[in-house]
């Protein structure tokens, strides 16, 4: 289990997959240096339905804009957070939740 230390009014962190799952996925290492194709991938291989819908009920009267980190590496662009946010946008549209 990860722990997390509250910040003061900061929201809550839904974890998909724990840390050592993620690094250990086959497409991780391309996907983290800008491979759109292992970034897909990976996150359809972690993305938590469960945690999906616990944020479609938590935020559903919100009408939530998802924004993805960008982060530059050493050995690219990280193509994972944009793939989880294009992933996630498409599993809460599923659910009714954006609009």
């Amino acid at each position: 289990m990860t722990t997390r230390y509250p910040w003061d009014l900061f929201p809550p962190v839904w974890i998909h997959a724990n840390e050592s799952t993620v690094k250990q996925h086959p497409s991780y290492r391309a996907a983290k240096s800008g491979d759109p194709d292992a970034a897909y991938l990976l996150v359809d291989a972690l993305l938590n339905p469960i945690i999906v819908e616990q944020l479609a009920d938590t935020f559903a009267q919100q009408k939530p804009t998802l924004v993805s980190a960008h982060a530059v590496e050493g050995s690219g662009v990280n193509a994972i957070p944009e793939a989880w946010l294009i992933c996630l946008a498409d599993s809460l549209a599923g659910l009714q939740i954006m609009e």
